[in-house]
């Protein structure tokens, strides 16, 4: 499936619920895969990804198992 998030705000931490996704694929061939990506959709303005090499360490992308 697919999320599409909207309104999001500069340096403010996104946080995904994907726990269905994860039940849906461990009934079926266990593997799942995320894809994070930027649809501008035609706009003027920038977008950025962290990674775990960031110096802000603020921005630097978690993943949280519960």
């Amino acid at each position: 499936g697919t999320l599409q998030l909207s309104n999001l705000q500069v340096g403010v931490p996104v946080t995904v619920d994907i726990t269905s996704q994860v039940i849906t694929e461990a009934v079926g061939d266990g593997t799942i895969s995320i894809r994070i990506r930027s649809d501008s959709g035609g706009t003027t303005g920038n977008v950025s990804f962290a990674s775990r090499e960031n110096a802000t360490v603020a921005y630097r992308p978690q993943l949280l198992v519960q």
